[in-house]
């Protein structure tokens, strides 16, 4: 009789050693079997680990990437803002696409923060932020263009017109005007025609300026430049 019921112990405890299993304890909250063994708690516990590990790792490393500033971003807001402007950036103001290249590359490179561009409320210094530190922005916005057209007010010698001197279908001084440099927007070429004469076809004569500072008739269709750019008739 003692020998069946050591040969039973025996098959009982050989497993155990064995495969690691102890003993299990339901007062200890053990999830035990018919043999008071464990019931997979070694597996459950390791399957619980690793996905609450994992579970806070992913959440952790989600919430700290929101609210980095990223250079896609704030370049595209100081392009989609309108901040870009024939007066800051006459060469290229309407190229946003090389435009907002030109400011990522920079701010990828470090040399622009893209924390203080996207909090920059006003136009103005943030252009300035990103043309200070993209020589490729700069280059963008000083290629040469033409403005010729535009009106010109020189207070001393009279108000004009803005000429391309290499368009040679303009002779500023063949039509009586005289040139005046540094007056116009654009490269060395484009310059201010004071006094660029015009005439009717009946005969009547003036001078091609602005229509705002007419004080006489205007007449369309006889001056070079843009639309505003009218014969401003002599007084009869």
């Amino acid at each position: 009789m003692h020998d069946y019921i050591r040969g039973a112990l025996h098959l009982l405890l050989v497993p155990a050693l064995l495969f690691g299993l102890g003993a299990c304890d339901v007062e200890d909250g053990d999830d035990c079997d018919e043999m008071g063994v464990c019931a997979d708690g070694g597996a459950e516990g390791e399957g619980e680990g690793e996905g609450e590990g994992e579970g806070e790792g992913e959440g952790e490393g989600e919430g700290e990437g929101e609210g980095e500033f990223n250079c896609v971003d704030a370049c595209a807001e100081v392009t989609g803002s309108g901040c870009y402007n024939e007066t800051n950036c006459p060469g290229g103001f309407n190229d946003i696409a090389a435009l907002d290249n030109a400011c990522e590359a920079a701010c990828s490179q470090g040399l622009i923060d893209a924390q203080e561009l996207d909090e920059e409320p006003d136009c103005p210094p943030a252009v300035e932020l990103v043309l200070d530190n993209s020589q490729a922005a700069r280059d963008i916005c000083e290629e040469d263009v033409d403005l010729s057209g535009g009106a010109c007010d020189p207070s001393d010698l009279g108000a004009g017109v803005c000429l391309n001197i290499n368009d040679g279908r303009y002779d500023c001084e063949g039509e009586g005007g005289q040139f005046a440099s540094g007056l116009c927007p654009g490269g060395d070429d484009i310059v201010c025609c004071i006094d660029y004469g015009c005439a009717t076809d009946d005969g009547f004569t003036g001078v091609c300026i602005d229509e705002k500072l007419c004080d006489t008739e205007t007449v369309s269709n006889l001056c070079p430049g843009n639309a505003n750019i009218k014969c401003c008739l002599d007084p009869k």
